[in-house]
Order: structure tokens, then C-alpha cells, then sequence
């Protein structure tokens, strides 16, 4: 083996540990046989003497789960994608272990365990095992697995299904949430033998679930042992309705990239049906959801493809001589679509770094078109753009290609979409920095992470949040916020920018608090550019 092909073999196995997490990784031949550890081999009840290398992957188990153990490795053989199985370890190792895998296109196979110590105590992947003994899945873990199961699933007729028990939410004025937990456990197992072949049930919030499974769910049946388990939990609780709708991607012609954003945005849209946000609205009915999640996914799709959106500029001033110092980039509508549900739909459908780039594009146009008459422009980038793998690497090949001047054109982070990953959101920041593209962290005073990431991620501007701002001038208590946000902005060489300024009197009102810049329609509405012609 060259040098080469010894580099790409480690990346493999270290890029396959950090994915999964894990706490040891295990390559097998195509006979399940072991040949390479990493990790805590010690847990699994040998030591460096005792090598289980040439030995049977299956062997490591109880011998009550070596045949389901053989059978998930010679699906894993045969390239087949399997769900996480949680199975027990032979005498002498901790007692649980979780695993999975994936067939490399090299032909290798990879298997990633977390393991267990006992019921009280989890490491290496201590949600997912606790998930996989409850039956029940969190969001972020039956999203990853729909993700990775579904959208190339053209044979084997594996289908999403939503099961909503409407009215479970007032279940809590009869039970305490103890009970109110046990009761959505017990649920979780009637789902799971309401159908063969169900692979995964996950927990999407407020009675809501997920299920990914082959084979028909038996509605009625289900619908009448969750109505016996509240009448023995809560009587005199009405039992709630049951609705569900399924989604099939060979029968609905949906695969690869487009069904994994669908596949994504009607997770989010669902769970978080009935709460507040820039999503659009439930639909009339549950049976209309993947079909109206299809037709916003496509048309977002055109949108960005064929640049079927405007670009307006408002202005930024300085307070203090209102001269204007550079303008934002804020993205328009033919149908009147509003940017915030637009954006919304991107972030939930992960199209959000297409839909970033596109922007950026058209005002780098504008920018090599003489337009628009602004000192510079701040164009609008989301967090998670941000922590998209490859956005940064994009964007800077953008960038470099069009030869954007770092004179004239800025940035605003949305802080409100970064979602945890504050290093390596940083990180690309301050490359960009570094080669003279300038930051605002936007929206500050909106979420409880604000100073985190003030002070995690380094800019030359924030922007105080128009609503929060507009209501700290109005008492004393709040007053004092934008004091200390002035006074560290000062410490900091950073300047501070007001949105949605009306008024001269909320300008006199930022000004003696120390905001530099000011943003509203007392300086100018947004107008759309279009280049002549």
C-alpha cells in the first residue's frame, strides 16, 4: 500500500470515529471476522494480550444476541444500510453495547460501537441507548436515521410515517409529567407492533412521532390501545384522536438530495406544528403535509436555481453625522413570500447554504455592476450555512473567483441559527476576517446565547435587535443592557448598529447610549436594484 492510500485508509477510520462517536471502531472482513481496534478494547472484556483480532465480530456477544449481531454485519457486507442495534456483550464486559455501521466505497467495513457501563450510568452514546431501550427516538437521532435511510431507498419500500394523537397535550391536566413520559413509553411500544418490519419510532414532541417501518400500520388497532392506556392512566381524560399519513419515496417518486430536504422540512414542520415562528403554518389537514412540503422544497429549489428573487438595500448610517456607511442586502419576492418564512424553509429543508450562496452572488453582481451607491454592502449569512460542511470552502471559492473586494463587502451572522457549533462557525469567520471581510453578529438581545457568542465569536460590528432595542429605551432596566453592550463595543474596537429606527427620537435616544450606527426608515426604505436593461 503507497503512502497515499495509507493516509486515506487513517482519514477513513478517524473520520468514521468522530461521526459516530463512539467509543471503539472495529473493521471486519466480508466473514465478519475482526482485523483492526481502535478505541476502549479493554471494555468490551480483553486486554491488549487477549486481542480479539482473527476472532468472530459475533463472538464478542451474549450468545442469545449473536445470530441478530451476524445478521446486521452480512447486511453490512451485502451494503445493505442497518439501524442501530443494541445488543448485550459476553460475560466479563460491560453489559450493553450499541452498534452500527457502514460499507465504505473501497469496499471496507467499518463497524462503531457505544458501549454501556449500566442502566443508571451511559457513555460513548448514552442518548441512543437510552432511546433505543425506551422504544423511542429523540428528533435529532430519528432525523439522522431517516436522513440516512430514506432518501436512497428505492427497493426495499421503506416509508416515513407521522402518527399524531391530537389533544395529548391536555393529557397533562390529568397526570403528572412523570406519568405523562411513561405514558408516551407505553405508546411507543404499541406503535412498534402495530406494523412489521418498523425499524425506528421516534419521539417528535406533544404526541407526535415518527415511524420508519415496511408494511402496513394498523390505525385502528392503534388507535384503540392508546385509547385503553389513557383510560387506565387518566379516566376521565378524553382519549386522544389518531391521525397519520405516510410518506414512501419509491411511490412518491422522491429520492436523493430532494427527498432527504423533504424528508428534513416535514420533520421540522411537524414537530413543530401548533408553536410559534417563521414555518409556515399547519396545514388543513395531516394529509396535506408531504404534498404542500413537496411544492415548498421544489419551488425554494427553483428559486435559488434560476435567481427568481430580488435583492433591496437599506442603508446604514452613522448617528452621529448620518452619513451612510454601508447598506444590507435584503433578499425580495416576486409573490410577495416573506424573507423570514423563505429563510426558515431553507434552514429546515439544510438548503439554507444554496440559498446563502445565491445572495451573495447576485450582490457581487451588483457590486461589479457599479450598484449599489453604498460605501460597502453587508450581505446576510446564516449559522448554519455556517456549520454546513463545505459552505466555507464554497464561499471562499466564490469569493476569490469573482475577486469581491473585502473593501466593500460585509457580512451579518444570524446568531438566532447557530445551532452549538460556536468553534467552527468562529473558525470560518475569522478566516474570512483574515483576508479583510468584515462581520456583524445580528440579532443580539433576541436569544439567551447572545454575549455567549459576542464573546465567542469575534466581529468589527454587532446589530442590537430592532424589537429588543426599540423596548429597552422605553425602561431604565433595559437602558442599562445597551450600556454595557456600548461600553464593551468601545473595549473591543466593535461598532454597535440600531435596527428599525423610526423616530428622531429613538436616534437622540441609541445615540446617548453609545450606538454607533443606525438602521431604519427614518434613514431609508429598502429599495430593490435591478441592473438597467
Amino acid at each position: 500500500m503507497t503512502a497515499t492510500e495509507n493516509y486515506e485508509a487513517e482519514r477513513d477510520q478517524l473520520v468514521a470515529v468522530a461521526f459516530t462517536a463512539s467509543d471503539l471502531l472495529v473493521e471486519v472482513d466480508d466473514n465478519g471476522v475482526i482485523f483492526f481496534l481502535a478505541g476502549a478494547v479493554h471494555r468490551i472484556g480483553v486486554n491488549a494480550a487477549q486481542s480479539p483480532a482473527g476472532l468472530q465480530f459475533a463472538d464478542l456477544f451474549d450468545p442469545s444476541d449473536r445470530t441478530a449481531v451476524r445478521d446486521h454485519v452480512q447486511r453490512l457486507v451485502a451494503g445493505v444500510s442497518v439501524s442501530p442495534l443494541l445488543a448485550r456483550l459476553r460475560r466479563g464486559a460491560t453489559p450493553v453495547m450499541l452498534f452500527g455501521g457502514c460499507r465504505l466505497p473501497q469496499g471496507r467495513i467499518i463497524l462503531f460501537l457505544g458501549i454501556g457501563e449500566h442502566t443508571s450510568q451511559r457513555v460513548g452514546l448514552p442518548n441512543l441507548i437510552a432511546e433505543t431501550e425506551r422504544g423511542l427516538m429523540s428528533r435529532p437521532v430519528f432525523t439522522a436515521l431517516a436522513l440516512r435511510r430514506l432518501p436512497d431507498d428505492r427497493m426495499s419500500g421503506l416509508k416515513l410515517t407521522f402518527i399524531e394523537f391530537a389533544g395529548f397535550g391536555a393529557l397533562a391536566e390529568h397526570m403528572p409529567a412523570a406519568k405523562l413520559w411513561s405514558l408516551g413509553t407505553a405508546i411507543a411500544r404499541h406503535i412498534h407492533l402495530s406494523a412489521s418490519g418498523i425499524e425506528a419510532v421516534g419521539d417528535l414532541g406533544r404526541g407526535r412521532y415518527g415511524v420508519l417501518h415496511r408494511g402496513t400500520i394498523d390505525v385502528d388497532n392503534l388507535r384503540h390501545a392508546v385509547a385503553g392506556l389513557v383510560a387506565a392512566v387518566a379516566a376521565k381524560a378524553a382519549p386522544p384522536a389518531l391521525n397519520a399519513v405516510t410518506l414512501e419515496p419509491g411511490r412518491d417518486d422522491l429520492y436523493g438530495r430532494q427527498a432527504a430536504r423533504v424528508i428534513r422540512y416535514a420533520i421540522e414542520r411537524f414537530a413543530g406544528s401548533g408553536e410559534t415562528g417563521s414555518l409556515p403554518p399547519p396545514v388543513a389537514t395531516l394529509d396535506d403535509l408531504f404534498p404542500d412540503t413537496v411544492n415548498r422544497v421544489v419551488s425554494l429549489e427553483q428559486v435559488v436555481e434560476t435567481g427568481a428573487f430580488d435583492i433591496a438595500y437599506q442603508p446604514v448610517v452613522d448617528l452621529a453625522d448620518r452619513q451612510i456607511r454601508h447598506a444590507e442586502a435584503l433578499v425580495r419576492f416576486g409573490d410577495n413570500t416573506p424573507p423570514l418564512v423563505a429563510v426558515a424553509t431553507a434552514e429546515a429543508a439544510a438548503m439554507i447554504a444554496d440559498f446563502d450562496l445565491a445572495i451573495c452572488s447576485r450582490a457581487i453582481s451588483h457590486l461589479e455592476s457599479g450598484m449599489p451607491m453604498a460605501p460597502a454592502i453587508a450581505v446576510n449569512l446564516s449559522g448554519r450555512s455556517l456549520e454546513t460542511r463545505g459552505f466555507a470552502e464554497r464561499l471562499t471559492a466564490l469569493l476569490e473567483e469573482r475577486q469581491a473586494p473585502p473593501a466593500r463587502l460585509m457580512f451579518e451572522l444570524t446568531e438566532t441559527a447557530i445551532l452549538g457549533e460556536v468553534e467552527s462557525v468562529n473558525q470560518v469567520v475569522q478566516n474570512l476576517r483574515q483576508r479583510g471581510y468584515r462581520f456583524c453578529l445580528d440579532d443580539l438581545g433576541s436569544g439567551a446565547n447572545s454575549f455567549h457568542y459576542l464573546r465567542s465569536i469575534p466581529v468589527d460590528f454587532v446589530k442590537i435587535d430592532g424589537a429588543f432595542g426599540r423596548d429597552a429605551l422605553q425602561n431604565e432596566r433595559d437602558r442599562s443592557f445597551l450600556r454595557y453592550v456600548s461600553a464593551f463595543c468601545r473595549e473591543n474596537g466593535v461598532l454597535a448598529i440600531a435596527e428599525m429606527i423610526e423616530t428622531e427620537a429613538q436616534a437622540r435616544g441609541y445615540r446617548e447610549l453609545g450606538i454607533d450606527y443606525g438602521q431604519g426608515y427614518l434613514f431609508g426604505r429598502p429599495v430593490i436594484l435591478r441592473p438597467p436593461g
